[in-house]
């Protein structure tokens, strides 16, 4: 299968599962799926090979984890909300990184604290943060705060769940 193609295939003719499911067959196209992933390619690219990563890095987590620094850099030099989105739901799916920690955590905080961000992004982006809390424990009521604001300002149901779970956890 040529991947880049059938990316670029019209919409009705894309199918996540078709997509996902070569790759776990054929792992050594994760690099490429990495590739495709940055923003200096053209819509769908950016977007669909991150949507798909998700899937791979639920099916074959030891295979993409090798990929992660390609991934948070690609995270951190993104300004595609969908591919950010989706890049930034692979890295929660995996155990905190200390590639890049600090530019990782300043992406993170500057989502939560962005007037634009989408809700899914805030959320993963809490969710990635959750993981540092233990060895920065200020950062939990900073996120609280941040999060109460958002609320305060536009109803959103994911983040009024998040914010609920980080007030319930002990972390």
């Amino acid at each position: 299968m040529n991947i880049k193609e059938y990316i670029a295939a019209p919409r009705r003719d894309f199918d996540i599962k078709v997509l996902s499911s070569y790759i776990i067959e054929h792992p050594k196209e994760i690099q490429f799926l990495c590739d495709l992933c940055s923003d200096q390619n053209t819509y769908p690219f950016p977007e669909y090979s991150s949507w798909t990563l998700i899937h791979v890095a639920q099916a074959l987590p030891n295979a993409v984890q090798h990929h992660l620094p390609v991934i948070i850099d690609t995270f951190l030099a993104s300004q595609n909300h969908s591919s950010s989105r989706n890049l930034l739901k692979v890295i929660t799916l995996f155990p905190k990184q200390v590639y890049k920690e600090e530019e990782l955590i300043n992406r993170l905080f500057d989502i939560l604290m962005a007037p634009n961000s989408k809700p899914a992004l805030v959320v993963y982006g809490c969710q990635q943060l959750q993981k540092y809390f233990h060895e920065y424990p200020e950062f939990k009521s900073e996120v609280i705060s941040i999060l109460e604001l958002l609320l305060s300002k536009e109803k959103s149901p994911a983040i009024a769940v998040a914010l609920r779970n980080l007030t319930k956890s002990k972390s």
